[in-house]
């Protein structure tokens, strides 16, 4: 008898502890995982916020979050089975009004936009000029052309911010300076690196010789165009090509896992509030890497 009321203890106790753990669920944004941007970026805060903290989460990569966010959002909010659910990008702020609306009880957060006036959604936004700004220094002090290409995604308030901010970078070293600016627009326009390397070709026969860009995995054909013409690349929100540095002389980085982690933990502490959280340089949220190889001088990182 002893042992039977021990087993239902010790099972009682486990429902307990799986009933407590704080869980968490995020939908992805366009690229989804393995972008080397935005979502592993996501990705990397929550599985750390998971090793540290405790935590759990469940995620979903939609092929076209617009068509596919609202519909993943119900499914997860109906569930109960999480804490907080968060989006990725500006793409899914309309699905993420309507679904809070009709779940009153449920946290939301919602990354790189923020949803003013809602009392269950948490927005994380970022100081994207602080980061761009430094970019363009960088920019400015390589290029031997005195010409330089910005090339966005989709023109949105949020990818002006990278252009406006490279743009005051660039001047800032060397007002004389001219930057080209193109967006890819289009229904993928984070995720066509044809059309990317297109524009970055053109840029380059007009004489373009460092690339910034806001265009999530459509910055690979940014990268491959400027490999076959020895042209350089600043990467943004990432470090892809970091390795070899052939091509990838910085990184302006917005540290979306430092905020994601940071986001969970004030969740696990009881302490998040429905308000909008910036971070910048002062929170490390962003920043510039330059690089370890011999393409950039000690002499213009202590500039930088």
């Amino acid at each position: 008898m002893k042992k039977i009321l021990l087993l239902v203890f010790l099972f009682f106790c486990m429902g307990i502890l799986v009933n407590s753990m704080t869980r968490v669920a995020i939908i992805y944004s366009v690229g989804g995982l393995g972008d080397g941007g935005y979502n592993d970026l996501a990705h990397d805060g929550l599985n750390k916020a998971k090793k540290s903290l405790g935590i759990d989460f469940d995620y979903y990569e939609p092929v076209s979050p617009a068509l596919e966010a609202e519909e993943q959002l119900i499914f997860f909010s109906e569930s109960k089975n999480y804490d907080l659910i968060m989006v990725v990008g500006f793409s899914l702020k309309r699905s993420l009004e309507k679904v809070a609306g009709k779940y009153p009880n449920q946290k939301y957060a919602v990354i790189d936009e923020i949803v003013p006036d809602a009392a269950n959604i948490t927005s994380i936004i970022f100081n994207e000029k602080e980061e761009s700004f430094l970019a363009g220094a960088v920019a400015a002090l390589m290029t031997e052309t005195d010409k330089v290409g910005f090339i966005g995604g989709a023109e949105s308030p949020l990818i002006i911010k990278y252009e406006s901010g490279f743009e005051q970078g660039v001047k800032y070293v060397k007002p004389d300076a001219e930057v080209l600016v193109s967006y890819i627009e289009g229904y993928n326009a984070f995720n066509d690196p044809e059309k990317a390397e297109q524009i970055t070709e053109k840029f380059i026969r007009e004489n373009a010789d460092i690339f910034y860009h806001a265009s999530g995995a459509s910055g690979k054909g940014i990268a491959n165009s400027a490999k076959k013409h020895g042209k350089y690349v600043i990467e943004v929100d990432s470090y892809s090509d970091w390795k070899d540095e052939n091509v990838v002389i910085a990184s302006a980085v917005k540290n979306i896992d430092v905020a994601v982690y940071d986001i969970v933990k004030k969740l696990t502490n009881k302490t998040l509030e429905s308000k909008t959280y910036v971070y910048g340089v002062k929170e490390n949220g962003v920043g510039i890497i330059t690089g370890r190889g011999d393409k950039i001088s000690m002499e213009k990182i202590a500039r930088i």
